[in-house]
């Protein structure tokens, strides 16, 4: 699950992307020359299958360029600086494995609206995927428990927020973007609810403001992770998310 690798390999090992041949291009040229005597109407399907042909092949080429910027990055943050170096890799399958160890987990529900009482228990989060930018998403479950409102309503109101206390015990499924750094020894995620989701009572005001309380409340500020290593005189030295890996670099 956790791979070692010696910086010296990523200098030694270079990326070989090849472009890719505009070969379904070329053929595709040749039989509007070969077909010269044939109808207008044959003649423009074929430039028209051209056309369709050559915008597939230059979304292909500038994907692989793409993958090529993003791989000659990649090495050089790994193999920057001076000295020995190795790296710690995790993959969407580590990270969820990790996550199943931390929870439950409960919370104060007044950390989601502080006109909320009783707790939030987390218990999942799952569907980890890497983006560009040292950002990644999941998904998190959660649900209420002895949930009170201590604020007061109008009448009118009172049915809403009895369905979205009903709504939050039943559970809550979150989407985050987390983004990623560090300082130090301690690697910082900064998480972002981009929506959520009522398993009972769902309806898109009580999930809109669900959403913005988490943002303005519970996920305002980062959490810190102490990645040091117990027994190396090792440094925090880079945090780097790429397609297929979470990497976390150290240097002496």
């Amino acid at each position: 699950m956790i791979r070692f690798a010696i910086s010296a390999c990523f200098s030694r090992r270079q990326a070989r992307f090849a472009r890719l041949p505009p070969l379904a291009l070329i053929t595709a040229s040749l039989s509007l020359l070969l077909g010269g005597c044939c109808c207008k109407g044959s003649v423009e399907d074929r430039v028209n299958a051209a056309q369709r042909e050559n915008a597939r092949l230059k979304f292909e080429v500038d994907a692989t360029e793409k993958a090529n910027a993003g791989l000659r990055d990649y090495t050089a943050e790994l193999g920057g600086g001076t000295g020995p170096a190795f790296a710690l890799y995790y993959s969407e399958n580590d990270l969820t494995t990790f996550a199943r160890k931390a929870v439950p987990y409960r919370i104060p529900a007044k950390s989601l609206n502080s006109q909320l009482k009783g707790t939030i228990v987390v218990d999942r989060v799952y569907d980890f995927a890497f983006l560009p930018g040292n950002r990644m998403t999941c998904k998190m479950d959660m649900r209420g428990q002895n949930i009170e409102f201590t604020g007061s309503v109008p009448d009118f109101a009172k049915g809403q927020v009895k369905d979205f206390i009903e709504g939050v015990e039943a559970g809550v499924i979150a989407d985050l973007v987390i983004s990623l750094s560090y300082s130090g020894s301690k690697v910082k995620a900064l998480a972002e609810c981009t929506g959520t989701k009522l398993k009972k009572n769902s309806s898109s005001s009580n999930e809109g403001r669900l959403k913005d309380e988490m943002n303005k409340r519970a996920l305002k500020d980062p959490v810190n992770f102490d990645v040091r290593i117990a027994g190396y005189a090792a440094n925090l030295d880079r945090v780097v998310v790429t397609g297929n890996h979470l990497v976390i670099g150290y240097r002496p």
